[in-house]
């Protein structure tokens, strides 16, 4: 947040609902809002209102959290860390290098056709794909029990195929190098 400032940003599935604004020194000001799990009574959702801009509005990915999320994938996909594991606080950083990459990576494997009123945004542009992957619930009927089986999301799969396709190498391979094992 520190170093791309943003006037918004927004966090979910934080426990607890907890706005800020939170002041940089270079006079910039960011409205941070964190909402809480999805659970009867908790403040999960929130509308906002937000203000007029030129151009049209998408939504897109980070490209430095694409760069992180690219360096720490092992502890998204199966990695078990010993219970007793600490993160430690020097984790790599993606370079400025490696962002521009991804931008670029983004820019060249996008056609128009990837994402359909992205503008330039390309494949960081937030695809319009939500595909309900479980039955709605309408109160007052029961419950229905969780699976013992993972339910394929195909939008965790769009995005894990995103990742693959502009995330460089070299970044997924230097976090296997920092955190030791590999996953199975």
């Amino acid at each position: 947040m520190a170093g791309l400032q943003p006037k918004m940003w927004f966090a979910a599935h934080m426990h607890v609902k907890f706005p800020a604004v939170v002041a940089h020194p270079s006079g910039n000001a960011t409205r941070f809002l964190a909402l809480d799990k999805v659970l009867p009574g908790r403040e999960f959702l929130q509308m906002i209102h937000l203000p007029d801009a030129s151009g049209p509005r998408v939504l897109s990915y980070d490209p430095e959290w694409l760069a992180i999320v690219g360096m720490t994938e092992n502890l998204l996909r199966g990695y078990t860390a010993p219970s007793n594991m600490r993160l430690p606080r020097d984790i790599p950083r993606p370079l400025p290098a490696d962002i521009q990459e991804i931008i670029d990576n983004a820019q060249k494997m996008c056609t128009p056709d990837d994402r359909p009123g992205a503008g330039d945004m390309g494949l960081l542009a937030v695809p319009s794909n939500f595909t309900p992957t479980v039955p709605s619930y309408i109160p007052p009927a029961p419950l229905t029990p969780i699976p013992a089986t993972p339910i394929p999301s195909p939008q965790k799969d769009a995005f894990c195929a995103l990742v693959q396709r502009i995330i460089p190498q070299r970044l997924t391979s230097l976090h296997h190098d920092y955190w030791g094992s590999q996953p199975s």
